[in-house]
């Protein structure tokens, strides 16, 4: 959806990527009663880097556009239902997932060192 719809391309670590924004970015859907004009896809920027491929540090991107669940902290840290794997515990202790290690190198979140919008800023006292 937001490949078709103009808003970014699917980076090599198999997010998806604004020009402006990066990965961080929030995705809403719209359904309106009126004809819209489509915006047109974006080409994909990320050419001969690999960037997110080199900084994951359980090499769960096996190859461009192609993330191995199965060694992704990202996964264990939201899905997995059983104990965390003992050869991953020093990483996540570090307090990094390898979503985050392979976001931080994409075109737009490079750039970006503060949060724009302060709508999405967490309310003092609720992270506690």
């Amino acid at each position: 959806m937001g490949t078709k719809s103009g808003l970014g391309w699917i980076g090599k670590n198999s997010n998806l990527i604004n020009p402006k924004n990066g990965s961080y970015f929030f995705i809403a859907e719209l359904i309106l009663d009126i004809e819209l004009e489509p915006d047109l896809p974006i080409t994909d920027y990320c050419g001969t880097c690999t960037k997110c491929i080199d900084a994951c540090p359980t090499q769960a991107i096996i190859k461009p556009y192609v993330v191995d669940g199965s060694k992704c902290i990202s996964y264990f840290t939201i899905e997995l239902k059983d104990a965390f794997p003992e050869s991953l515990k020093i990483i996540s202790m570090i307090g990094f997932s390898a979503a985050m290690f392979a976001r931080k190198f994409a075109p737009g979140t490079v750039f970006q060192n503060q949060l724009r919008n302060q709508l999405f800023i967490p309310v003092k006292g609720c992270l506690k």
